[in-house]
């Protein structure tokens, strides 16, 4: 039985009440239920999905709600969002839908359908596609929301990026060692360095002779030995003939 390729939906869903805001840009199948929906906006905003929630038209004020909580629903208002599609509910490039979780901390999500995309394959996932900002954590702390940092999602610059990388030992041991093999370093026949250039990449480079240090460790020290790496575990072991 083959699917017929249903529309995809480009929404953005943007947090409401956080300065700089917080949004995710989602596409999905037309025909997604609300309840999906839900779950989507769970997933992408880092909410643990432990409260009541409800989706609501701007205009009509018509509310879509899980009916596994009966109790929390108003007869002949209210309507099952298992049984509702976003299609249905966003008909039109623009439209608008309201979600909100945590009735006590009312935490609101203006739902924007920004494009309708053609449908050409029967491909059914949903993906985030954007977005800025981590969502801080934000679960049950109340109305005090400009006391929650909002975290920078971009990276920072490559500059200050490359500079804290050089201070990672493993690193800058590798980056050592790449500028020292400059030009090619003479080895033997079996691909090692030869002895007298061995000691001088260890004084060079200020390597221990079974791995990477600081400093060789003093004769006669049993912690300095223990702490030493064994050769199969070390991934940057290397052979120095005569050694």
């Amino acid at each position: 039985m083959t699917v017929e390729p249903r529309p995809t939906y480009q929404l953005k869903i943007v947090l409401r009440d956080t300065s700089p805001p917080v949004w995710r840009r989602v596409t999905l199948p037309a025909d997604t239920s609300l309840g999906c929906l839900h779950d989507i906006i769970q997933v992408c905003f880092g909410w643990d999905d432990s409260h009541l929630h409800s989706f609501t038209e701007p205009a009509s004020n018509r509310q879509f709600v899980g009916f596994e909580a009966p109790l929390d629903r108003v007869p002949f208002r209210d309507s099952d969002e298992e049984s509702v599609t976003v299609a249905e509910v966003l008909p039109c490039e623009g439209g608008r839908l309201e979600y909100t979780y945590d009735f006590g901390d009312a935490w609101r999500h203006r739902i924007t359908l920004e494009k309708i995309l053609p449908a050409s394959t029967p491909d059914r996932r949903v993906r985030c596609t954007g977005g800025r900002r981590a969502m801080p954590c934000a679960e049950d702390i109340g109305a005090d929301r400009e006391s929650v940092p909002v975290r920078p999602v971009s990276l920072a610059p490559r500059a200050d990026l490359a500079a804290a990388a050089r201070q990672v030992p493993l690193i800058a041991s590798a980056l050592r060692l790449a500028h020292w093999c400059q030009g090619g370093r003479a080895v033997t026949s079996r691909g090692v360095l030869k002895p007298a250039l061995g000691r001088q990449a260890l004084q060079e480079l200020a390597w221990t002779r079974r791995g990477l240090g600081s400093a060789a460790p003093r004769t006669g020290s049993r912690r300095s030995v223990a702490l030493r790496p064994p050769r199969h575990r070390d991934p940057f072991w290397m052979r120095w003939g005569g050694f």
